[in-house]
């Protein structure tokens, strides 16, 4: 077998994205050239996984993303290659990182200093030994390892920084808790450890090392009982007598990590918690169920399943660390709801990228009717003061357009909304959020109405989207300062996919549409900026 089954053309491709620092490009590029490979017959399924440069690449994508799902996939990948692993400290270091946000140091150490064998001219594998001898207890080693990379990389940062800290003790996910870049980590010291940069940072490593008494606590405070510890925590507990079936979504490391007195505040909210989500359910589904399990992620959020059973199609509702309800009602992703193929993905992608503006980040969620649909990002620029989210999947539903409309209106629609360059734009709090749940509930709605949605088309929230805003619906316009040729998008099989943007409305303007029209609506919105401004003034008055 050759090398690797990377061509030319995606090997820059994907040091382009790796340059622009776009993690999830990286991953969607590797995905959509192998699929393409593997469709066309040019290499199968297993020269993909078997292949060491492709593991390496996905590696490194997830471990920049730094969530510890992506340590897990990161994991599984490289384990596949390690066969081809000889002489290549790169893929010795990133197994070893790896292994060591899974929980198992004592293997990271082993790797670690094989990686050093084989590559003794890689530096950072000398960087990733330091720490894992340091945290054996073996500090005249660990240094002798950093001295070992200073004359590699003499007066490199992150080896200076190292040294002090073994010389001080630090531990383990201290030494992990910082940026390599040194103004990026100087920000991250100044930052105040209660905001949600820090907070995030701190639970990044926090599936490092295991705290037992901790652990026992948490427990304690769920009354946890046949807990199965593993990459992910399995257990059942009876907050109101009905054994539920739960689980963390990180290992016993991350679950000895989760603060007490948040959980504490968790168990004494389960009742309303339990209630509210029941009630998202039933008024987005029409559909009554019993509360089934609970799972709880890293950064705090958890997600409440209803269903008939272990085994029934469930509903799922998403609360934040605040335990407020965060994003909409969603089902078993097993649900048969349509997707794009490969070639249609690419396709949609490619427009957005040409008239809305280069993506940054694709974030994937879960729609209540089934499937998946990806919230594309595209960040403020010098010509373009604003973010941009645009949804990439909503147009692989067709939509139930009347009869009397066929060949004006598409079938299918793919959605957007403009933030301020200044929206916190990965905050989870509802007043940040609210544009993303949007989307998704918008993007869903076809589907669970067996409707349609189109230009000029309102819909109301049914109150304010949050509690620092009195918008509470929304009208869909053409998209707002992009190039002509925006609105509609082609599939390679001649298929529209027309591209609407969300403009938020306030109640008495929505009443004015459904008095006046549309049109109506829009000459008095003229002179409204597209962005989203939570405060702007009320056209009708």
């Amino acid at each position: 077998m050759r090398e690797t089954i990377l061509t030319d053309k995606i090997k820059d491709e994907l040091e382009r994205l790796s340059g622009e620092g776009l993690m999830y490009g990286i991953l969607e590029a590797i995905e959509n050239f192998a699929g393409e490979g593997v469709e066309k017959g040019y290499f199968t399924k297993e020269d993909v996984l078997d292949d060491m440069e492709i593991s390496l690449w996905i590696a490194y994508a997830d471990m920049n993303i730094a969530e510890y799902d992506r340590y897990v996939h990161a994991e599984k990948w490289l384990k596949r290659t390690e066969i081809r692993a000889r002489g290549c400290g790169v893929w010795y270091y990133r197994y070893s990182v790896a292994l060591m946000y899974l929980g198992r140091p004592d293997e990271a150490l082993d790797y670690a200093e094989k990686g050093a064998q084989e590559e003794p001219a890689y530096p950072w594998i000398w960087l990733q030994l330091a720490a894992l001898r340091a945290h054996a207890g073996r500090v005249p080693e660990a240094l002798s390892a950093i001295e070992k990379g200073l004359e590699l990389v003499p007066g490199d940062y992150e080896f200076l920084r190292r040294r002090g800290e073994i010389e001080a003790g630090r531990s383990l996910e201290e030494m992990e808790n910082h940026y390599i870049d040194e103004d990026a980590d100087r920000a991250l010291s100044a930052l105040d450890e209660n905001s949600d940069n820090r907070f995030l940072k701190n639970v990044s490593v926090s599936t490092i090392l295991e705290d037992p008494e901790r652990l026992s606590r948490v427990k304690n405070i769920l009354g946890a009982e046949n807990w199965e510890p593993g990459v992910y925590c399995y257990f059942s507990m009876r907050p109101g007598g009905v054994p539920l079936s739960c689980r963390f979504e990180l290992n016993e490391a991350g679950a000895s990590k989760f603060e007490p007195g948040w959980l504490e505040n968790f168990m004494a909210l389960f009742g309303e918690l339990e209630e509210k989500g029941a009630a998202a359910v039933k008024a987005a589904c029409g559909e009554e169920a019993p509360l089934e399990g609970v799972s709880f992620s890293q950064d705090r959020s958890f997600m409440f399943r209803y269903a008939y059973g272990p085994d029934a199609p469930g509903f799922y509702v998403r609360f934040g660390r605040d335990f407020t309800v965060r994003g909409g009602v969603y089902a078993d992703e097993q649900a048969d709801r349509p997707a794009y193929s490969t070639p249609e993905k690419e396709t949609v992608r490619a427009h957005i990228e040409k008239y809305f503006g280069g993506v940054s980040k694709i974030s994937a969620e879960s729609l209540y009717t089934g499937g998946r649909i990806e919230i594309c990002l595209i960040p403020p620029a010098p010509e373009r003061y604003y973010y941009t989210l645009v949804t990439c999947g909503m147009g692989a539903f067709k939509m139930n357009v009347p009869e009397e409309l066929a060949g004006e209106a598409p079938q299918r629609a793919e959605l957007a909304i403009c933030l301020p360059a200044d929206w916190k734009i990965d905050g989870k709090e509802e007043e940040w959020y609210w544009p993303v749940r949007c989307l998704l509930v918008l993007a869903g709605l076809p589907a669970r109405e067996d409707s349609w949605l189109g230009l000029g088309h309102t819909v109301p929230r049914g109150g304010s989207f949050a509690g620092n805003t009195a918008l509470s619906g929304v009208i869909l316009t053409r998209p707002q300062d992009a190039a002509p040729g925006c609105e509609i998008c082609l599939l390679p099989d001649g298929e529209e996919v027309a591209f609407y943007q969300i403009i938020p409305l306030y109640e008495e303007e929505m009443d004015y549409k459904i008095t006046e029209g549309a049109d109506a609506l829009m000459e008095r919105l003229a002179d409204t900026d597209h962005v989203v401004d939570i405060k702007r003034g009320n056209v009708i008055f």
